[in-house]
C-alpha cells in the first residue's frame, strides 16, 4: 500500500435546502464544493464535487462524489461519506477511490480526513487528507 497525504482548501456553495419535516428540523441540502490541494505548501491539484447532506437538528449525514485533478494530468473520482455534529461542526469523513486515470489508473484505496476546520460565515475551510491506495501490478 502507498500513502498520500495532502491538504485541501475549499469553498462551499449551499443551494436552497429542501425541508422534509419542519417541526423536527429535517432537511436535505445540496452543496457544490471546489478547491485546491497543496502538499508541503506547493500546489498539487484542484477538485470539484457535489454533495447531498441529510440534516436533522444537530446531526448530519453527508455523501459526496468529487472529481480530483492533479497537476500531472492524473485524476481520481472519490466517494466521500461523512457524519457528525452539525452544531459543533465536528465530522468524521472517509474516502473511497472509485476511479483513477494517469498514474492512478486502476487505483483502489480508502482515506480519511485527519484534521480540519470550516468557517461557517465564509463557508471556506481546510482539511488534511490521508489516502492509502494500491495500484495494479
Amino acid at each position: 500500500m502507498s500513502k498520500l497525504t495532502f491538504t485541501a482548501c475549499y469553498n462551499n456553495t449551499y443551494l436552497d435546502p429542501v425541508v422534509i419535516n419542519e417541526g423536527k428540523e429535517e432537511e436535505i441540502r445540496l452543496v457544490y464544493q471546489e478547491g485546491i490541494f497543496t502538499q508541503e505548501s506547493n500546489l498539487f491539484g484542484h477538485f470539484k464535487g457535489i454533495f447531498t447532506a441529510y440534516v436533522r437538528a444537530e446531526m448530519a449525514d453527508i455523501t459526496s462524489y468529487s472529481h480530483w485533478n492533479f497537476l500531472d494530468g492524473s485524476t481520481m473520482v472519490v466517494r466521500v461519506s461523512a457524519d457528525g455534529d452539525n452544531y459543533a461542526n465536528v465530522f468524521t469523513a472517509t474516502f473511497e477511490i472509485v476511479h483513477g486515470t494517469g498514474k492512478y489508473e486502476g487505483v483502489k484505496g480508502t482515506g480519511v480526513v485527519t484534521e480540519g476546520q470550516q468557517d461557517d460565515a465564509t463557508k471556506m475551510g481546510i482539511y488534511k487528507i490521508t489516502l492509502d491506495y494500491q495500484l495494479p501490478a
